[in-house]
């Protein structure tokens, strides 16, 4: 599953009357020139994710990454 996408650094102001003026200020594009707003990046390890574990505070994906650090050392650069 990829991320949210959900990249592009925003700017706001308060206009008054209960009004916000947002504007954006920067995007992300990856290494090769995509943009990643609204298209989200695939993980090179996926690891599978539930609502359910979640909530009782299972952390999969950082399980995952202790282990892979534990089986190189501490040194994990994926």
């Amino acid at each position: 599953m990829k991320t949210a996408g959900r990249l592009v650094t925003r700017r706001a102001s308060k206009l008054g009357f209960g009004y916000r003026l947002v504007i954006p200020i920067a995007a992300y594009v990856s290494a090769r020139g995509t943009q990643i707003e609204g298209n989200g990046i695939a993980p090179d390890i996926p690891i599978p994710w539930s609502f359910e574990e979640a909530q009782l505070g299972v952390d999969r994906q950082l399980e995952a990454r202790s282990m892979l650090c534990a089986q190189s050392n501490g040194f994990a650069f994926i």
